[in-house]
């Protein structure tokens, strides 16, 4: 159950037929009003910082809600036994 308190849900319609730096933005801003709220979580510690996981690449962002990097592509490998 507190593995929950890791993740922030966005509300895709805000984000739709929107270019991916007013995406970003708004993004940003949820990020920011988060922090504000919760600074810290329970088990976990205090927030150093946010990675949004967003058409199939991680966005790193600080608790300012500020990007701190480029886009890192998301991949996956399956292994079967």
């Amino acid at each position: 159950m507190m593995f929950r308190l890791r993740y922030i849900s966005l509300n895709l319609k805000e984000l739709y037929f929107k270019n991916l730096d007013t995406q970003l933005k708004i993004i940003s801003n949820i990020l920011k009003n988060h922090y504000k709220m919760t600074k810290s979580l329970p088990l976990f510690g205090d927030i150093a910082g946010y990675n949004a996981h967003f058409l199939g690449k991680i966005y790193p962002f600080d608790v300012s809600g500020d990007l701190k990097g480029e886009a890192i592509s998301e991949s996956e490998a399956w292994i079967k036994v």
